[in-house]
């Protein structure tokens, strides 16, 4: 929608469902979005962490069951040969993205 300051934030389904509310305005989004979509029509797609759906998915498990198909997710990890990389102090691997590591 357009304002008068220009372009704004589409209104969130959030709170348009039966959801219960999440405090993390992103997860709630998530929820909100899921609830009104076909069932197994939704395609995530994450460029980034992916605690913010992992917390929507504890939140409602049955819910992203029954509505999302597919997931996308970037990511990698690079020169991960352990004994040329291998951080002693922290035990992890440097240059290794944390969800692909594990």
């Amino acid at each position: 929608t357009k304002s008068s300051a220009g372009w704004s934030e589409q209104p969130s389904r959030a709170t348009q469902g039966s959801a219960q509310p999440h405090p993390n305005r992103a997860v709630a989004n998530i929820l909100g979005e899921l609830e009104f979509s076909s069932p197994h029509s939704v395609t995530l797609l994450s460029l980034a962490s992916l605690s913010t759906f992992s917390e929507a998915l504890l939140a409602n498990p049955s819910l992203f069951k029954s509505k999302v198909r597919s997931m996308v997710v970037m990511g990698g990890a690079l020169r991960t040969d352990p004994s040329k990389y291998h951080d002693h102090a922290s035990y992890t691997l440097r240059g290794v993205e944390f969800n692909f590591y594990c």
